[in-house]
């Protein structure tokens, strides 16, 4: 095949990252949405017309990336479900990547040395953080528990303290800098859907293929607000 394209698709941060992306690394076109509210309405008619405006067919793409978080929930949803129709329907493979290896192959594109123990920190807004603890070796990242943190000095620091380094979000970055001291080696990075595109290039050579049925969500959180029947009773029973 001439010039086969991966697609690859970022929503975990809140704003929308897509790229097309040849093997070779270079991108064929690039957009992203700012506006977390229209990104389900705005994502997929962009996407067509950026094909089209490029002369790219359905046949010369071989894969799909997604960034499956953790993440909003909406927006994760938006990605992945985007990700699984246009695999089904030009039937080729989805490769779901976490925001945790999304973050390290960024800090690995820095050229960052992250050996041993580690920790990935990720913002998880109402005063947590999504944690990632496990190992890296050989440049690859293999993670070995997944968990809500309390974004405080005592919770984060004790998590810290476990690693031989940590990875943080740029919106969780300042927050852990003023709490870890040296040796702690302390290390920004932020998802790019660029090295999302070329991890997943990495799979597709290795014959790693994932079905679409399979490029799901990650959510650490099981929910961010009670339902209606929910509240209704807690007022019931603070009344009680």
């Amino acid at each position: 095949m001439t010039n086969p394209i991966l697609l690859a698709l970022t929503t975990s941060s809140g704003t929308a990252q897509m790229v097309a992306c040849l093997r070779s690394g270079e991108v064929v076109f690039s957009f992203s949405i700012v506006d977390y509210a229209a990104q389900s309405e705005q994502l997929l008619p962009q996407l067509q017309s950026e094909l089209f405006r490029h002369g790219v067919g359905a046949d010369q793409v071989v894969g799909f990336a997604v960034d499956i978080g953790p993440g909003g929930f909406t927006s994760l949803r938006t990605a992945c479900g985007i990700a699984q129709g246009l695999a089904l329907a030009w039937s080729i493979p989805c490769f779901p990547i976490s925001s945790f290896e999304c973050l390290f192959e960024e800090a690995l594109a820095q050229q960052v040395s992250l050996t041993g123990a580690g920790l990935i920190l990720l913002d998880a807004r109402l005063n947590q953080l999504y944690a990632q603890t496990g190992a890296s070796d050989a440049n690859t990242w293999k993670a070995s528990s997944t968990f809500l943190l309390n974004a405080d000095e005592q919770s984060v620091l004790v998590a810290i303290h476990q690693a031989n380094w940590c990875l943080v979000s740029p919106a969780v970055g300042a927050l852990v800098q003023q709490w870890a001291k040296p040796p702690t080696l302390i290390q920004h990075a932020q998802i790019c859907a660029v090295h999302l595109a070329k991890l997943a290039w990495v799979r597709y050579d290795a014959g790693q293929h994932q079905l679409p049925i399979e490029c799901q969500p990650l959510y650490v959180r099981e929910k961010v607000a009670d339902t209606t029947a929910e509240r209704l009773a807690k007022k019931h029973n603070e009344q009680d």
